[in-house]
């Protein structure tokens, strides 16, 4: 599977746990339907009110499915780049305390 990160203009004020939920809900119910989709987790930039959806799925088509589903409406959906770099970072990181 890839990961693709969804940007979605959320006012500051929302309450971004429905959100997260109907998401979850809508990915779950792709992949029961043989399609897998996971949602990852999400970043929510409240003072430019931007919120980063982070799923995982076969394509980028399929991902915004699940936002329609979930009646997200992204402004984009791009494929994201895997996670070794903040496991280096990470691993640096220990070797200066040491």
């Amino acid at each position: 599977m890839r990961s693709y990160v969804v940007e979605v203009y959320t006012p500051a004020t929302a309450d971004l746990e429905p959100i997260e939920t109907a998401a979850r809900h809508a990915a779950a119910d792709m992949s029961a339907s043989g399609t897998p989709v996971r949602y990852v987790r999400s970043i929510f930039v409240a003072l430019d009110e931007i919120c980063f959806h982070l799923l995982d799925g076969p394509s980028a088509d399929a991902v915004h499915e699940v936002t329609a589903r979930a009646g997200i409406v992204p402004q984009r959906i791009l494929e994201a780049a895997g996670g070794e770099a903040a496991e280096t970072i990470t691993r640096n990181d220990d070797r200066s305390e040491q």
